[in-house]
Order: C-alpha cells, then structure tokens, then sequence
C-alpha cells in the first residue's frame, strides 16, 4: 500500500509533538527565545522555511524534500528548531548511491518524492533526524556531545563533525556559513547549520544501504 503524503505528513506531526517538550536538546544559553545572534530582532528574520525556499541554488533538493515529507508547516511555525541542512550536492551523492533515476541532485529528489505520492518514510525518517528540538547555536552544539532528535535517535558531537548511528561511513562536518566566522545562520524560529552530508539514523541506513 502507498503511503500517502497526508500519511506522513501525520507521521511527521506526531514525531515533533512527541519532542517538544523535551528541554535536553537546548543548552542554558539558548533558552532565551528572544536571542538571535547579531541583534536582530526575531520579527525581521525569515523562517528556517523560508530560508531553505530561496533561490540561491543551496537548498533546492532539500526544499522539495520538506515540503513533500509535510514538514513545511512544523518548520515555518513559531515554535523553535534547529536544522542541519545538507547541500544539494550532498543529497546527489547519496542519490547515486540508493541509484536514484536523475541527471542533477534536483531531478533525483522530484523522482525520489513524486508530487502526487510524497516521500516515502524512510525520507521523512531522514528529515526527521536532521531536526533538533530549540534554538541551538554553534557553541550549544560543537559544545555538547550527544545530541537528541526529532527522530527520537541521537547523534554525537567530536568538535565540528557529527556522528550519526549509521554503520556505514556517514560522519559530517558543519560549515560556516562564512569561512572562518559562524556556523549559525538564524532564522524566525530557529537557527541552520549547512552540514556536507546528509545525516542517516541507524534504522535508514539498515533499510537502504
């Protein structure tokens, strides 16, 4: 039976309820909901959807992604998160591998998630996994060592590179956004940080690789 993107869009909606209240994710220095890095105010930032919707050719696959996984709305809301956001090009790679029909990292996501069917839940379980409940800047993350998800499964922290339950080799590096400066890019309701591979729990990796 296909599952269907209202399907998952419940699925996705049960996943966040069930996390957000857990305070563990958010260290003390990013409780203040007020705080956004440079003093802007939070009213003049985009939402974290927004950010990933612009044009700039960074985020395109993982636009598609959300917004078919039925997670746009959670993400735009005013409740806070923090996204580890891989580039395209790190979503192509892992395309090529599952061997995904496509001749850019952009045609593989519309063949991976049709519009008429949504993604299947192995992709909102992936997303899911690069969500974290709260506003957590850099020092709150390269400062922690294991951190919780919206999947309900952790992955830990060896200074800038995240570990993830995945057996295979699956470890990322955060990127500044500028060279040298800051791994935060703040939004509305949260905060991203551009990571160079996409992030597999244990339970994708077991299913697909």
């Amino acid at each position: 039976m296909k599952t269907t993107l209202k399907t998952l869009g419940m699925i996705a909606a049960i996943a966040f309820t069930a996390t957000a209240c857990d305070d563990t994710a958010t260290g003390p220095e990013t409780t203040d909901p007020n705080f956004v890095r440079g003093g802007l105010p939070q009213n003049t930032l985009p939402t974290i959807v927004d950010i990933v919707q612009t044009d700039d050719g960074e985020f395109d696959v993982l636009e598609t992604l959300v917004v078919r996984s039925g997670l746009a709305g959670a993400l735009s809301g005013n409740r806070p998160y923090t996204v580890f956001a891989p580039q395209d090009a790190a979503f192509g790679r892992l395309f090529d591998l599952l061997e995904v029909p496509g001749m850019t990292p952009e045609e593989q996501a519309e063949n991976a998630c049709p519009e008429a069917t949504g993604c299947p839940d192995f992709v909102v379980e992936t997303l899911l996994y690069h969500v974290v409940n709260g506003r957590r800047y850099s020092e709150s993350v390269v400062g922690d060592r294991q951190i919780r998800t919206q999947l309900g499964d952790f992955f830990t922290m060896d200074g800038a590179t995240i570990i993830t339950t995945c057996e295979a080799d699956n470890d990322s590096d955060i990127i500044a956004a500028v060279p040298g400066e800051t791994f935060d890019i703040p939004a509305k309701n949260g905060v991203i940080h551009v990571v160079t591979e996409v992030l597999l729990p244990k339970q994708v990796c077991d299913a697909v690789l």
